[in-house]
């Protein structure tokens, strides 16, 4: 679906009749210019985080070892259960390190001298990470536009600690608003999670892009009226724009130029003082002397 018909859907749903004109009109045209022209420009842009800015090049390798040297065997229905144990990781209904002894348990992990060196692991695999091809020089040349940017991720790790790991890439202090579901307590496709990082811009979601490459979180933007950028996404996930590299961005007509005149940011420093409303991942004192996992 081009950007055009999803905010025409949007305004049809509307009173706004000269907007649904203008947008009738565009979309009688042939020049794909004049369409992006009647939608208007955009104002902010948000990132997921994982396999879009960055990566993990060591994903389950350590934990793969950990488990074939202690012969683990998963428990019955071992996928449904991780799933639903992530979905409350994720939204902060228990401590990481819990979650990760629970994972280990799933897994078939049942010595307990065994757990410290299976969290380890995870840890490991967790915290290394690279920057995608491109994303720094990017994201570098999107603020300079006039951008506000942000990031909606799903994950178990509260927000600063990714913060962390973007300025050690040089650019940590690009980011208008960070939002982390463990720290929420939804996780997309959450209405409420892309309404929070709107709000923290004070963007309306029809001035405002969210790049992806999960069906459910593209699903998710669209139906608050943002306009979406697949990249490298799933095979059945629809978006208004379809990209195969990173630096496609700087391409696209619709990102020329940011739509609004302050292209100031908050900062690495402002950011930390931001009222967001939080949901911090419970503390669990079972655990405490185990190495707090990063990911």
């Amino acid at each position: 679906m081009s950007g055009l018909a999803a905010t025409f859907g949007v305004l049809a749903r509307t009173d706004n009749e000269a907007a649904v004109s203008l947008l009738i009109a565009a979309l009688d045209s042939p020049r794909a210019a004049l369409q992006e022209a009647a939608l208007g420009a955009i104002d902010a842009i948000f990132f997921d985080a994982g396999d879009i800015l960055y990566h993990r090049p060591n994903k389950r390798q350590n934990l793969a070892r950990f488990l074939a040297q202690h012969a683990a065997n998963p428990v019955p229905d071992f996928e449904a259960r991780r799933a639903a144990l992530t979905e409350r990781a994720y939204c902060g209904e228990i401590a990481r390190s819990a979650y990760y002894l629970e994972l280990l348990k799933l897994h078939g992990i049942q010595d307990d001298a065994a757990l410290p060196a299976g969290v380890a692991a995870l840890v490991q695999d967790d915290e290394t990470v690279e920057m995608m091809p491109g994303v720094p020089e990017t994201i570098r040349a999107l603020k300079q536009r006039g951008f506000l940017l942000g990031i909606i991720t799903d994950s178990a790790l509260p927000a600063h600690i990714k913060l962390d790991w973007f300025a050690k890439a040089g650019i940590g202090e690009v980011w208008d608003s960070i939002i982390s579901s463990v720290e929420m307590g939804f996780r997309k496709p959450s209405p409420a999670i892309y309404a929070t990082a709107l709000d923290q811009c004070g963007v309306a979601p029809r001035r405002a892009a969210f790049v992806g490459h999960r069906t459910v979180e593209l699903d998710g933007a669209q139906a608050v009226g943002m306009r979406t950028i697949a990249l490298h996404a799933d095979a059945d996930a629809r978006a208004n724009f379809r990209l195969d590299r990173f630096a496609d961005l700087l391409t696209l007509p619709l990102l020329a130029r940011a739509g609004r005149a302050d292209t100031g940011t908050f900062g690495a420093d402002s950011f930390r003082n931001l009222q967001v409303p939080a949901k911090p991942a419970p503390a669990d004192s079972r655990y405490q002397g185990l190495a707090a996992p990063q990911g």
